[in-house]
């Protein structure tokens, strides 16, 4: 009776590692299960099946390119970049890997990398998808902002900026701006009241240039104008930023030195973010800044989330803690030199995609401001920003 026992148990081992190798994919039964779900939409099993294959070593152009469409399919571009990279590296001529590839770039946001593989196309496939290698004018934007200003000294400073972008080649891209700013002041004087102007004018240019589609070098230089009680004292600043990605993941470092007559300021920062596409469509953004100005340093934080709202609208959440004076963001394009520090901000901004050729945006922001000739009194500023970008 024990020996029976021996045996079946053994048979029992045998016919389970039996089973296990049946279950063990090979590469004929993955390409043409892979092709099957592909021909029929199923993309929930053909990913399934895609993840076992490549756990099992099982690697090459035509599942990766079916992996890509699947996520594309899904919404997912960021699982679609991953894959279609893949397949890129497989064969680097193949048009419909570059095609999706494109895209997929184009819808995770990263429009630089789009331009990237744009280059990679031969000439009749741009053509056939409209891209252009050289456009001295991709885009045009235009920004306005108000802001309520809780104090009776200070009158509601008024911002606006209008924008070029222009891709000068694949993967090189140059932005330029033109802005004005404008506030008046109050000083209780012998008289009654003395009023004093303070107005800027600004012109902006940042340079993006991608190395790989996991490298990007950008440059940017603004020329600051302010004229205060009719007192002009031109500022110059000069930004550089090296920033990387890795799938959901991106990382920057960046560092700034802003010139006056009067003062130097040295910025350098590090930026972090996770992105994440399909079900969730969600992104999350940190930045460090260490500011140096006349033997004196501070820190700033910077906190950024957005989700989306429906398919073409997201919604985006951020708050900035620290001391912002001649503090920059967005690559250097706003700069806080104003003569009343800002020592809080907080805000929301909704983006509307409407079609492919316009994005519209309103923010609402919040912030906590100094009196410069008192820093022990306070009051508070609330802006409304209204935004419009064409896209030609």
């Amino acid at each position: 009776m024990g020996s029976k026992f021996r045996y079946f148990g053994i048979g029992l081992v045998l016919c389970s590692i039996a089973a296990s190798a049946q279950t063990v994919p090979d590469f004929r039964s993955v390409d043409s299960l892979s092709f099957r779900y592909y021909i029929s939409g199923d993309w929930n099993e053909l990913t399934k099946l895609g993840d076992s294959a490549l756990n099992n070593e099982i690697d090459y152009k035509f599942l990766r390119q079916r992996l890509g469409f699947a996520y594309f399919s899904e919404g997912d571009y960021i699982k679609s970049v991953e894959h279609f990279e893949k397949a890129l590296a497989f064969d680097g001529f193949d048009t419909f890997t570059l095609t999706y590839l494109f895209y997929s770039y184009l819808n995770s946001g990263q429009s630089e990398n789009a331009g990237f593989i744009a280059g990679k196309m031969p000439s009749d496939l741009r053509k056939r998808l409209s891209v252009k290698s050289f456009q001295p004018v991709e885009s045009i934007d235009f920004e306005y902002n108000f802001k309520y200003s809780a104090s009776v000294r200070r009158s509601n400073p008024q911002y606006y900026h209008f924008g070029v972008n222009s891709h000068l080649l694949p993967g090189l891209e140059l932005y330029q701006m033109f802005s004005h700013y404008n506030q008046t002041f109050t000083f209780p004087s012998l008289g009654g009241k003395e009023y004093v102007r303070d107005r800027q004018d600004e012109y902006y240019s940042l340079l993006k240039f991608v190395i790989s589609p996991h490298l990007m070098v950008k440059s940017s230089y603004h020329c600051l104008n302010p004229d205060y009680d009719t007192i002009s004292s031109p500022m110059h600043l000069g930004y550089l930023e090296l920033s990387t990605n890795f799938g959901r993941f991106n990382f920057g470092i960046n560092t700034s030195f802003l010139k006056g007559d009067k003062y130097s300021v040295n910025q350098s920062g590090i930026k972090a973010g996770v992105a994440f596409s399909g079900n969730l469509n969600m992104y999350f953004n940190g930045a460090l800044s260490l500011i140096s100005k006349q033997n004196t340093s501070r820190l700033i934080y910077n906190q950024t989330a957005g989700f989306r709202v429906s398919k073409k609208v997201w919604l985006e959440g951020n708050i900035t803690f620290g001391d912002l004076t001649d503090y920059h963001d967005h690559d250097a394009m706003y700069v806080y030199d104003l003569i009343d520090p800002t020592i809080f901000r907080t805000g929301a901004t909704l983006i509307f995609f409407s079609g492919k050729h316009i994005t519209l945006w309103a923010n609402y922001s919040y912030e906590l401001k100094e009196y410069f000739e008192n820093n022990l009194y306070h009051y508070n500023q609330f802006c409304y920003l209204g935004g419009l970008r064409w896209k030609l």
